[in-house]
């Protein structure tokens, strides 16, 4: 009697991480690589699975990081960093391969678009593929910073 009731109060299992392998906050010197290579493989891999309807592109642009001092070690290097400076950023488009429609913006959030000025030029773009009627995913894989999402009553500004 007493092994079954043992049995039945054994702790239980915890839930297997959602990213096996691998540490899904990514932080610190390994950023930039994962940052610049995900959008490619996400791309990549939706591809095929897309076609020959949608297609996947890579849609690239330059962010002007205003205070790229907060990041060093992070997105750059641990040396003197000269302001502002010029980050690529990389998303992924699914686009509708007859009438090239933007159907979706897959966005991988970086550390400069995590804080101001670029989150607020960030949540602006967000609310125009909203009105457009773009789904979008959000991958954010950073713990630092605010996240890009507004809560219910928060203002643009942050209040």
């Amino acid at each position: 009697m007493r092994r079954a009731r043992a049995a039945r109060t054994a702790p239980q299992a915890t839930m297997p991480s959602p990213f096996p392998g691998m540490d899904p906050y990514v932080e610190g010197h390994l950023w930039p690589d994962l940052h610049s290579r995900l959008p490619n493989e996400i791309s990549r891999r939706l591809g095929p699975l897309l076609r020959p309807r949608y297609v996947a592109w890579l849609a690239t642009h330059l962010v002007e990081d205003e205070a790229p001092e907060a990041d060093v070690g992070i997105m750059y290097p641990d040396v003197e960093v000269v302001s502002p400076l010029e980050v690529r950023i990389v998303n992924v488009e699914i686009r509708d391969a007859a009438l090239n429609d933007l159907v979706t913006s897959i966005e991988i959030l970086s550390p400069v678009n995590k804080r101001e000025p670029a989150l607020s030029r960030y949540r602006r773009k967000r609310e125009r593929l909203r009105q457009a009627g773009v789904h979008l995913l959000e991958i954010d894989l950073l713990r630092r910073r605010l996240r890009a999402l507004l809560s219910r009553g928060e203002k643009e500004d942050g209040g």
